[in-house]
């Protein structure tokens, strides 16, 4: 599997995961040691990572969310993810969402090894509706 095929298997996992709330093909992408980095935020494990996946889920009505391949080379894949929300609370570690409408959009870089995601970096935006 090349690096694009991997990034493609991302990004559907990525909307299965918030549009159905379907985790289990979303978890099976990543190394057990995965690391995810977003400033200014903690670093996260797996485990937290999946968590976020789960909380921005359940905690949220996703109005719309599009992840778009950019690039990818070797063992590195970049996607920007663009998403709208309406969280009925606040988001954990972020600003007051509760009730708010919420525009995020981020850059990120994944590294694989093995055909799984090791390691991920983002940066980017979020602008909350008052």
């Amino acid at each position: 599997m090349n690096i694009k095929e991997i990034a493609e298997k991302f990004i559907k996992a990525w909307q299965e995961a918030l549009l159905i709330g379907e985790v289990n093909t979303f978890k099976g992408l990543f190394d057990r040691d995965f690391i995810y980095h977003a400033p200014p935020g903690p670093d996260l494990n797996l485990t937290a990572y999946m968590q976020h996946v789960i909380d921005m889920r359940t905690n949220s009505k996703v109005i719309q969310v599009d992840v778009k391949y950019l690039t990818g080379e070797g063992n590195l894949f970049a996607v920007e993810f663009k998403g709208r929300f309406n969280f009925t609370s606040n988001m954990p570690g972020s600003l007051s969402t509760a009730g708010k409408e919420v525009t995020s959009h981020y850059l990120c870089l994944l590294q694989t090894k093995n055909q799984k995601i090791i390691e991920g970096w983002s940066n980017g935006t979020i602008i909350v509706s008052s």
